[in-house]
């Protein structure tokens, strides 16, 4: 585990998509509440499909929102720990005027914002002297950082295999979700399986 100093770190945006989606899946196994997940994603943000969002929410305030749409990826963090926060969304590039827009971000309220067009070859963020980017650990990390975290937060042992194989698909099968929760009622998950997967 390691901290993260650059968004650089981040990989690339079908990389994090798949990263955020695998994140969703996992915790909508564990937490079967919708209130006490950390992580969410709508596939179909807008009905035809081509704009998706995942979010996190740790329940003591910090938040980051991400939009996936035609031009790229542009998202928000919210950190409560944060020394510094800015309320100017005017420093989210225009191009990215549908997240800038969209009042269920709550974009006045942010530590920094990051954004990548799909052309582009790196990231980029605003404001650059943000140094709070320990809420992207769970996807730079990687699934094993995932794990330890989950283990701690639902007080429970979890299967890594099958941490790591959702973590770096963005899927879920049935076998997996009963690996990971044996008790599960699958079908309760059926219509949050589709939210997240848009199949």
């Amino acid at each position: 585990m390691h901290a993260i100093q650059s968004l650089d770190q981040l990989p690339s945006i079908e990389q994090v998509r798949t990263i955020l989606k695998g994140l969703a899946l996992l915790d909508a196994v564990l937490s079967p509440e919708w209130d006490y997940r950390y992580f969410s994603y709508n596939a179909r943000w807008v009905q035809d499909g081509s704009e998706a969002m995942a979010s996190m929410r740790d329940g003591c305030g910090s938040e980051y929102f991400v939009l996936f749409d035609e031009v790229g990826v542009a998202g928000k963090v919210y950190s409560t720990d944060a020394a510094d926060e800015t309320d100017n969304p005017d420093l989210i590039p225009e191009i990215f005027s549908g997240f800038r827009n969209e009042p269920a971000f709550s974009v006045q309220f942010a530590t920094f914002y990051f954004w990548r067009g799909k052309n582009d070859a790196s990231w980029a963020g605003q404001p650059t002297a943000a140094n709070d980017y320990h809420l992207l650990r769970f996807i730079v990390d990687g699934p094993d950082y995932y794990h330890a975290w989950a283990e701690a937060y639902y007080e429970r042992s979890i299967d890594l295999d099958t941490v790591l194989e959702v973590y770096h698909s963005g899927t879920l099968t049935r076998d997996q979700a009963f690996q990971l929760a044996p008790d599960l009622v699958y079908a309760d998950l059926t219509e949050d399986i589709a939210e997240i997967t848009g199949v």
